[in-house]
């Protein structure tokens, strides 16, 4: 739910901003549940089994196979209540789990069912299952690219000020969002996934203000982007940054030589010291390359 109301001041603004983040981290930031408890004999593999299903699910719906789809649902829905959580998701993950599942069934069996409701619906559980069986790499996190993609999005249109473009933009964010959301939950602390919520709030309310509040706007943007660093675990310099399009292909043409050029000179300039260390009869040391992966 977005809230309506307008920010008189853009001291107010960005005091409730502050305030929603600051609320948001005074929650529970310990660890989550499942990592304080002991996962029950069997029940690892009997999540295994759920995300296997899920899997399946999933294939049939983009298969377009919805009837399959809706008794692998079923079945996932009995599953998730023989399974003893207890050591390998939160109570909230739990919840966030078996509402993915019922929201899926109630997509399915719409009179008027739409295939792209109805794949994201499975998409989320099927994202939900994987984070609970594989929890250094869940598949979710391949969604940050999108995802910063569309922050970028919105920092552009409000500097062009283009309003409608700035809320399609966050609205395509918080899809996004949205579809990962049951795994976040499961994933992440609840605090963590309490900002998000807030800046959704927060951006949703400036941006749709008649007035734009651009320091409010622009705090908000870079929160935003720090909190899907923190979200996804990615340090600043590992930030996804999109590449735009110079508008004069000429300057495109010059930068891109100039950057050609100064790489060819210290690529030069590299060789000619190891040669002349060598030569003088000093080899290279070994070193730790901070580009290597």
């Amino acid at each position: 739910m977005f809230v309506r109301r307008r920010w008189r001041t853009s001291g107010l603004g960005a005091l409730v901003l502050l305030a929603l983040l600051t609320a948001a981290c005074s929650k529970e930031a310990g660890k989550p549940a499942q990592e304080q408890a002991q996962a029950q004999p069997g029940a690892m593999k009997q999540v295994e089994q759920l995300n296997a299903a899920a899997d399946e699910m999933y294939t049939k719906v983009v298969q377009g196979d919805v009837e399959t789809a809706r008794t692998k649902l079923n079945e996932l829905g009995d599953q998730v209540t023989r399974i003893r959580f207890d050591g390998i998701a939160s109570v909230e993950g739990v919840q966030a789990l078996a509402g993915s599942i019922v929201d899926a069934k109630r997509e399915l069996a719409a009179a008027a069912y739409s295939k792209l409701e109805g794949q994201q619906a499975a998409a989320r559980v099927r994202l939900a299952t994987d984070a609970l069986t594989h929890k250094q790499e869940p598949m979710w996190l391949q969604y940050y690219k999108g995802m910063k993609e569309h922050v970028y999005a919105v920092q552009h249109a409000v500097e062009a000020g283009q309003q409608q473009e700035s809320l399609k933009q966050l609205a395509g964010l918080s899809e996004l969002y949205k579809v990962i959301k049951p795994s976040v939950i499961i994933s992440r602390t609840p605090s963590e996934v309490e900002r998000m919520e807030s800046l959704f709030s927060f951006m949703n309310t400036q941006l749709n203000a008649s007035k734009w509040d651009m320091n409010n706007i622009k705090s908000g943007i870079g929160h935003l982007e720090e909190e899907l660093n923190r979200l996804f675990q990615r340090k600043e310099a590992e930030a996804f940054v999109p590449y735009v399009q110079p508008s004069n292909p000429v300057w495109s043409i010059a930068f891109l030589g100039s950057i050609i050029v100064m790489v060819l000179a210290f690529a030069g300039w590299r060789i000619f010291q190891i040669e002349r260390n060598i030569v003088g009869g000093r080899s290279p040391k070994d070193r730790n390359d901070k580009f290597r992966k």
